[in-house]
């Protein structure tokens, strides 16, 4: 398999180049070799310039619309979580950045923010005894995070350490 494909560049003098690289791919068996060669940069004329910034606008475009979804399902994802709890998880909530879970057999176990290793088990001191990373395989927001783990704590603590990994 070869192709050529181009790297396009803005220096800081806003001078726009691009470099073109003819690639070969062989593949025996499970051995990849990919032999590259890169050629003499060169000028962009001024269509691919104009092409080029239309991209980026693109992207940036696309970037900003997936940030904005991202934000109102955070949002959403955090109205629901708080919605479902008593006042008295919400004051935790909003004091510690965190939820306070009894399990189904009396343990104690802090959750807070984050994808790794952001389940706590704590004693009766308020120490950590044991930390577990247990989330979706999909990405989520955090406020369905933390209500997952709440709910699989509450109704289902042996599976959640079965399939929680410990640290």
């Amino acid at each position: 398999m070869t192709g050529t494909w181009e790297s396009w560049a803005v220096d800081t003098s806003n001078t726009a180049t691009c470099s073109s690289a003819t690639w070969t791919h062989l593949t025996s068996g499970t051995t990849h070799i990919v032999s590259v060669v890169y050629t003499a940069r060169r000028e962009l004329s001024a269509e691919e310039r104009e092409q080029m910034r239309l991209e980026n606008k693109q992207l940036r475009q696309w970037a900003d619309r997936r940030a904005e979804e991202r934000r109102q399902a955070d949002a959403r994802a955090d109205d629901l979580l708080l919605s479902l709890l008593t006042p008295a998880e919400r004051e935790t909530m909003e004091k510690m950045a965190a939820l306070v879970v009894r399990g189904q057999t009396g343990r104690t176990f802090r959750l807070r923010r984050g994808r790794i290793a952001n389940v706590d088990e704590m004693d009766a001191g308020g120490n950590v005894i044991a930390r577990f990373c247990i989330h979706p395989r999909e990405s989520v927001p955090y406020g369905d995070n933390l209500l997952a783990q709440k709910l699989m704590l509450e109704t289902n603590e042996a599976e959640f350490l079965r399939i929680a990994n410990r640290s």
